[in-house]
C-alpha cells in the first residue's frame, strides 16, 4: 500500500560463504535521499516508491538491491496461516502486553502465554508490531521490534529448511499471489537454487546501524532520528 514502510529487511544469499543473512534497516535512520531532503529511511518509499528506495540504499550503504518483495499486514496474516502458523517463544511481559492491547486485532486470539507456543497469523502479526516491551533478545523499542521481525523469518526458515526443491517451489508459487514483487518467476527459481546451494542450516541476524555505530534521540527538523556512523 502507499505510505511509509513499517520494516525493511535485506536478505543476502552468499553461495561462496554458504550463508544466508537477514539485515534490518532501522526505520528511524536519517539517510541522504537522491534529489530530496534528508529524511528517515521509512519515508523513502512514500516519497518515491521502490526506485527511490533502491537508489537511497545504494547511496548510503553502497549495496545494490537485486529485487524485493512487498507484503502488507493483511496478506502477512494470510501467509502465516497458509503455513499452518509458527512456533514463537514469548516473554511473560510480551504475552501480557499482547493479551491486553489491540496488537492482536481479533479478541478471540488474545490468549497467548509465556514460553514457546504455536501462533496463528493474527497473533504473529501482533507480536511483530510490539515496540513498548523488550524482546526475548533483551532489546527494547524499535531495536526489539526489528529483532522480532527476524525471529519470525527465522521461524519460517526452521520450518522449511529441510524441504526438497520441489516442495519449496510449490510453497513459493502458492505464496506469490499474496505478494507484490519485481522479481520474475525465473529469477525466483534462481534464488531458490542459490539458497539450496548455500546448504545453510541457520540464518545470520544483522542490523544497520550496528551497536556502537550510531547516535540516537537526535532531533532533525523536529524528527527524532538515528544518525548512523556510515564509516
Amino acid at each position: 500500500a502507499p505510505g511509509r514502510t513499517d520494516l525493511i529487511i535485506i536478505a543476502t544469499l552468499n553461495t561462496k560463504e554458504k550463508s544466508v543473512k537477514l539485515t534490518s534497516l532501522m526505520r528511524d535512520m536519517l539517510v541522504r535521499i537522491p534529489d530530496h531532503q534528508e529524511n528517515r529511511i521509512n519515508a523513502v518509499y512514500e516519497i518515491g516508491g521502490l526506485d527511490l528506495l533502491y537508489k537511497t540504499i545504494a547511496l548510503n550503504f553502497n549495496i545494490k538491491i537485486n529485487g524485493c518483495v512487498l507484503v502488507g499486514f493483511e496478506n502477512f496474516e494470510k501467509i502465516i496461516d497458509k503455513m499452518g502458523g509458527l512456533d514463537i517463544t514469548l516473554t511473560a511481559s510480551e504475552a501480557k502486553y499482547l493479551n491486553n492491547t489491540n496488537y492482536i486485532s481479533k479478541k478471540q486470539y488474545r490468549n497467548v502465554v509465556e514460553g514457546k507456543q504455536h501462533m496463528n497469523g493474527n497473533q504473529v502479526l501482533g507480536y511483530t508490531r510490539i515496540r513498548k516491551r523488550a524482546a526475548i533478545t533483551g532489546n527494547n523499542n524499535d531495536f526489539g521490534r526489528t529483532d522480532r521481525h527476524r525471529i519470525v523469518l527465522d521461524a519460517i526458515f526452521e520450518k522449511y529448511k529441510s524441504k526438497s526443491k520441489l516442495e519449496l517451489l510449490s510453497i513459493m508459487f502458492s505464496m506469490l499471489p499474496l505478494l507484490e514483487t519485481d522479481i520474475t518467476d525465473k529469477n525466483f527459481e534462481y534464488l531458490l537454487d542459490a539458497f539450496i546451494e548455500t546448504g545453510a542450516d541457520n540464518i545470520e541476524q544483522l542490523r544497520i546501524p550496528a551497536n556502537g555505530a550510531f547516535r540516537e534521540n537526535v532531533k532533525v527538523r523536529g524528527l527524532d532520528v538515528l544518525i548512523p556512523d556510515l564509516n
